[in-house]
């Protein structure tokens, strides 16, 4: 490792533990900050991520003036999908991807670009939150492999969104509570 924490070539070990995330949430709200975000959907709003890489969470908040990133710990899928619902977000889980090596198209940043960049998911005309959720819910599970690689929805039984003790659940809800710009972007009105 160089002195400015780069990874050298001679280090093959330290490039094997960057994992790509296994699962991701995607979350929308119809909370608007901005006066002009009113002009979107109701309900629809902003968006962001979640995405769990090796059984940890990292919740990933593309927004206007910044983009909050933050490791909230392992907990498990449903303990996860129930806080957020509880605090308003409407959710999609999705097997995130790598896309072709091949340049997309500039667009401006928004949390939906930002979102897609995340996932893997290559959809020019996809620009507002409500055509991200729309289009998250048209792919359909396939293989990694060949033409099926298109992204994989995972769907759970709503009465299978339970922790597995109270005690998960408080602490998601407390990481959701000590962070103001979650609990901002998750209310709905």
């Amino acid at each position: 490792m160089t002195r400015d924490g780069d990874i050298t070539d001679d280090e093959p070990a330290a490039r094997s533990t960057v994992v790509p995330p296994d699962l991701a949430i995607v979350a929308f709200t119809g909370q608007a900050t901005l006066v002009w975000l009113r002009l979107l959907r109701p309900g629809f709003r902003h968006c962001f991520v979640l995405l769990r890489a090796r059984g940890q969470w990292l919740y990933y908040d593309p927004m206007s003036h910044f983009t909050f990133a933050s490791v909230i710990g392992r907990y498990p899928l449903p303990v996860m999908m129930r806080a957020f619902r509880a605090a308003g977000c409407r959710l999609r889980l999705i097997r995130p991807r790598t896309p072709p090596r091949r340049a997309q198209a500039w667009r401006a940043y928004t949390c939906v670009e930002a979102v897609k960049r995340v996932l893997g998911l290559q959809e020019p005309w996809v620009l507002t939150p409500w055509q991200l959720y729309r289009c998250l819910g048209r792919y359909r599970c396939g293989d990694r492999a060949g033409d099926q690689a298109r992204m994989r929805p995972a769907t759970i039984a709503p009465k299978t969104i339970r922790p597995k003790s109270r005690f998960d659940l408080n602490r998601v809800r407390q990481f959701l509570a000590s962070s103001k710009s979650i609990v901002r972007t998750c209310q709905i009105r």
